[in-house]
């Protein structure tokens, strides 16, 4: 047995860290673009519509529930009928989802959705898309 330490490949190691960096720089970008995307909506902006993706504010038209209120809700009847007050039941509800939303590590915030735009010749895309894949043997 070889007691030689194996090493990674240095070009995948490097490539990985700078992809890594590159990815934190974009996430930055996006939460800075998307809340000005945001305000601008609210303020009665309009998404053009010449290009090829149209940007419209997402969040309420998905689903008719709101899961967060029935989770309260469930919460709270479950605590009321353990004996807990109303206003207990309440406090521990809210207590316990705001831990919930700080175990998960993410911040609710309004989303934007981006859909292609149906009548943008979408050529100039599928030929950028092509130049992108063929940059690296990983497709990047």
């Amino acid at each position: 047995m070889s007691s030689r330490k194996k090493f990674l490949d240095q070009k995948l190691v490097t490539e990985f860290a700078e992809y890594r960096a590159l990815k934190s720089k974009i996430e930055k970008w996006l939460k800075l673009c998307r809340e000005e995307i945001l305000e601008k909506f609210k303020a009665g902006y309009a998404c053009p519509t010449g290009g090829p993706f149209l940007l419209e504010k997402g969040g309420g038209s998905r689903s008719a529930i709101d899961w967060k209120q029935e989770f309260f809700e469930r919460m709270k009847n479950d605590f009321i009928e353990a004996g807990s007050e109303a206003v207990v039941a309440e406090q521990l509800t809210i207590e316990k989802m705001v831990e919930m939303e700080r175990l998960s590590g993410r911040n609710p915030y309004d989303e934007i959705e981006v859909k292609p735009n149906p009548s943008y010749a979408g050529k100039l895309m599928k030929a950028i898309v092509k130049k992108l894949d063929a940059r690296t043997a990983r497709g990047f």
